[in-house]
């Protein structure tokens, strides 16, 4: 599932991937220092971040980007207008 191909992911970090639930909230991307790279909102947010980690990406930023990161943390919200408004 995961490209393990064309990028060595932590085992940290598909561990963390792996458990993240199905529900509507945001997500936040960090690299090696704890510094956000990126934040997104989802209604789904297993589905959202594991396809960072899967296939192809049409953008070589989205590619560069998943390659610095180092951790994930999440917020679960009750709705996805909620994820809108964190």
């Amino acid at each position: 599932i995961y490209k393990d191909d064309n990028m060595n992911i932590q085992e940290h970090l598909r561990d963390k991937i792996n458990n993240i639930p199905a529900l509507p909230g945001i997500y936040k991307m960090m690299d090696g220092e704890g510094r956000i790279i990126y934040i997104g909102k989802s209604i789904s947010l297993k589905n959202r971040v594991r396809s960072y980690f899967t296939g192809k990406h049409d953008w070589t930023k989205i590619e560069r980007m998943v390659s610095l990161i180092q951790d994930i943390e999440y917020i679960v919200t009750d709705t996805h207008l909620e994820a809108m408004l964190l």
